[in-house]
């Protein structure tokens, strides 16, 4: 399953129509004016979703709050998160580092950077949700051949049981 959707959230319409005009034609697009918004479209849309462009400072609720949201659900760890921020301190940096997040920006920033990580980011979390489909498909299949080796084992030991009865 592709995700083919980018969700950006950010206060600035600026900000959100350049990023914009960087994916059109690749990707859907989704835009969030703050961090309530952008819970709101996750809440519905976050299987759509392949990768979030998140701005830390926003009036209301504000980027940490959508990366509490996505730690809270566990989407942190299946849809990439690059921050772009113009506040670049020591204790955001720290908030940060908190958070699983995949890059980290600052403005003001240049769409062709952020377009071609965005666009390996959601290639890399894609080629991981496949392996792990692989990977969960092979341990389906090595529990039902475990299952049928034990069965095996048991008729085995009741066939041993008679040949030990018949030399006893």
């Amino acid at each position: 399953m592709s995700k083919n959707t980018i969700l950006i959230v950010d206060d600035e319409v600026i900000n959100r129509t350049i990023l914009k005009e960087s994916f059109e034609g690749a990707f859907s697009i989704l835009e969030a004016g703050n961090g309530h918004e952008a819970i709101e479209i996750l809440k519905s849309k976050s299987g759509d979703i392949g990768a979030v462009l998140l701005d830390l400072l926003m009036p209301g609720s504000d980027g940490f709050e959508v990366l509490k949201f996505m730690e809270y659900c566990g989407l942190d760890k299946e849809i990439p998160v690059i921050v772009i921020t113009s506040d670049d301190s020591e204790g955001i940096k720290k908030r940060l580092s908190e958070y699983r997040i995949s890059d980290v920006l600052n403005k003001p920033f240049l769409p062709m950077v952020i377009s071609r990580r965005t666009k390996n980011l959601i290639r890399i979390y894609e080629d991981k949700r496949k392996d792990l489909e692989k990977l969960s498909s092979e341990i389906e299949q090595l529990k039902k051949e475990n299952a049928e080796l034990k069965e095996k084992i048991k008729g085995y030991e009741k066939t041993l049981k008679k040949i030990e009865k018949n030399f006893i």
